[in-house]
């Protein structure tokens, strides 16, 4: 199997929400498909320790990797997507709404 392995990163990334997000829905997809990440990484040829490190918000994975990560879940990537919007959407604060000034 080839491995998939992503630039080194920090290992005291702060973890980004939106980075937070992907992995939960990364995670939530394997999961429903009833998945386990060994099995995720065999089909995708992306390291099972990378996508633990994905599903945990410590690393951000390439546009490639998510390619190969949702063929490998049978996901359309713009459903992933979106489903990462709404997921990240759900976690961040709403900001109040500005007043219009007018002179």
């Amino acid at each position: 199997m080839a491995e998939d392995r992503e630039p080194d990163q920090s290992k005291s990334i702060e973890q980004r929400p939106e980075v937070v997000a992907f992995g939960v829905v990364l995670r939530r997809y394997r999961k429903r498909q009833g998945l386990t990440q060994e099995q995720v990484s065999w089909n995708s040829g992306v390291d099972r320790k990378f996508i633990s490190r994905i599903e945990g918000g410590q690393r951000e994975p390439a546009l490639g990797t998510i390619i190969k990560l949702t063929t490998a879940l049978g996901v359309d990537l713009g459903e992933f997507m979106a489903s990462v919007a709404t997921e990240l959407a759900s976690t961040i604060p709403r900001l109040p709404r500005r007043k219009n000034i007018t002179s």
